[in-house]
């Protein structure tokens, strides 16, 4: 298995490798954890109480491994259960699923690499799993899907779905809402979101009881609903697949403006785009992306940005240091991938916009891109200098401070020696030696906690020209008490419009 997926995804056998590897020694570390108190409960005579004889029997790898994976299953499908239930409140929004998970991390937080190298890989491994373990794959297919068992082979999973940049039509999402059994998709995706209820007396959000008991007080004031967009790659492929190869073979020139954040997975759209280089050599394509509209821009959940709305922060609107940096990885590595699915290097260009913030961009990646490189360079250097011991067994910090290729990438960015273009300055690199000499002789836990506080911390400001209001406006519908509240007469409620499901078209 290995050696057929190494040669359609080199880059990521070493990291399943190692994901393997952590899997199975936290497979004995739970199991170790969950069933180690059943055997020290002792009677009193010193025999160990075997009335389930699970304790005392030493598992197997697999049986750990199957264990494990089946609490993490169960673990998520009670997220999602408790996410539908409380939908109304806690939706995170359809636009950000590519973005953030049930759970509360992302496919690419754990592995390294351009979506599609991660996705294809995912991918490749199930196809390689459904044609040597056949019985095995349908056994998981059937678990996870029960009303497709004796009706709808396993191998048909594989074959669902859309391409990342696809623009479906509203029936062939409802075809594939069917199939899946989501049909309370639509109402969810029509729903609006105020800010979640608080207790009067202590200010804290309400408990899972007076959701589940049907208690909540009536929403009030400002909600809000997301907008949902396609890409404009996504636009100009479904744009260029409408013309005849004649009409298409005329077109030289192509500049696609991604203003405002998109669905699933828009930075590595621009993929989509190679077939129509192979038939027309002269196709050039620019790709313009606005730092604020597409990585810097807060955009959360709806409820959020209700309550943002409904009681604005006296310090205006910040953004996560960590979130713009992976953001960035992101667009990045998806624009350089590019030449690997047959998109000619001299025929594509990316370029970061910072449109009017120029000096914005221009301190944010001095200030904060290259800064956290620095601290990255400088982990690394106390560890080969043997100034840092880190236990094997422990996560290093470098596989988290930044993304494996985002320390490259950003130097092929400064350069302007690749596809990568940016309309601002793009800084300079710091000297990573200060840092060694100020941290090397802590232990990793003040390391850690040392880079935990680097400056500046967590949260960094807005341009002070962008109001917090207009960024959500450009992202949300919002309505006030008194456009959602305006009554209505008998006359003017028989010529309302019949409301159907909005497609896609």
């Amino acid at each position: 298995m290995y050696s057929q997926l190494g040669r359609e995804f080199p880059g990521f056998v070493p990291q399943l490798k190692k994901a393997l590897r952590d899997h199975v020694e936290r497979a004995a570390e739970d199991w170790a954890t969950n069933f180690a108190d059943n055997s020290a409960g002792d009677s009193d005579d010193g025999s160990a109480d075997d009335s389930d004889g699970a304790s005392t029997i030493p598992p197997t790898l697999p049986e750990m491994i199957k264990w494990r994976s089946g609490q993490s299953w169960r673990f998520e499908v009670d997220n999602v259960k408790e996410a539908m239930r409380f939908a109304h409140e806690f939706y995170g929004g359809f636009g950000r699923i590519d973005r953030s998970g049930v759970c509360g991390h992302m496919l690419r937080d754990r592995w390294d690499g351009c979506f599609s190298d991660i996705s294809g890989a995912i991918s490749f491994c199930l196809k390689l799993l459904a044609e040597k373990e056949p019985s095995e794959f349908a056994t998981l297919v059937y678990e996870r899907l029960p009303d497709w068992a004796d009706t709808i082979p396993a191998h048909q999973f594989l074959s669902m779905g859309f391409e990342h940049w696809a623009i479906p039509s509203h029936s062939e999402v409802s075809a594939m809402v069917k199939r899946f059994h989501l049909d309370d998709a639509w109402e969810i995706l029509d729903l609006w979101h105020h800010t979640p209820p608080r207790d009067p007396d202590t200010g804290d959000y309400l408990s899972d009881d007076a959701y589940l008991n049907n208690t909540l007080p009536k929403p009030y004031g400002i909600r809000c609903r997301e907008k949902i967009r396609f890409s404009a790659a996504a636009a100009a492929i479904r744009f260029l697949r409408r013309l005849s190869t004649d009409q298409r073979i005329r077109i030289r020139n192509l500049i696609l403006h991604e203003d405002l954040p998109s669905v699933n997975a828009a930075s590595a759209h621009a993929h989509g785009l190679a077939p129509f280089f192979k038939e027309n050599h002269l196709l050039r394509v620019e790709r313009r992306v606005s730092v604020l509209g597409c990585i810097l821009a807060p955009c959360g959940k709806p409820a959020a940005a209700a309550t943002t709305l409904q009681n604005p922060p006296e310090d205006g609107g910040k953004m996560t240091n960590k979130v713009f940096l992976g953001r960035l990885a992101h667009w990045l590595f998806d624009a350089l991938a590019v030449t690997r699915v047959g998109i000619p290097a001299e025929s594509f260009t990316f370029v970061l916009e910072a449109g009017p913030y120029s000096d914005y961009c221009s301190d944010v990646f001095q200030q904060l891109v290259h800064r956290d490189i620095a601290w990255y360079r400088a982990y690394n250097a106390c560890l080969d200098r043997g100034f840092l011991q880190i236990h094997p067994r422990l996560r290093r910090l470098n596989t988290y401070m930044i993304q494996g290729g985002f320390e490259e990438a950003v130097e092929l960015l400064v350069n302007q020696t690749s596809i990568l273009r940016c309309d601002f300055n793009p800084g300079f690199a710091w000297n990573f030696e200060p840092l060694v000499d100020e941290t090397k002789e802590l232990n990793a836990l003040l390391w850690t906690e040392k880079w935990d506080y680097r400056k500046p911390l967590l949260f960094m400001d807005l341009p002070s020209s962008l109001k917090q209001e207009d960024v959500l406006a450009d992202n949300f519908e919002i309505q006030t008490e008194d456009d959602y509240l305006q009554p209505v007469s008998c006359t003017e409620h028989n010529n309302l419009p019949v409301q159907t499901t909005p497609g896609l078209e």
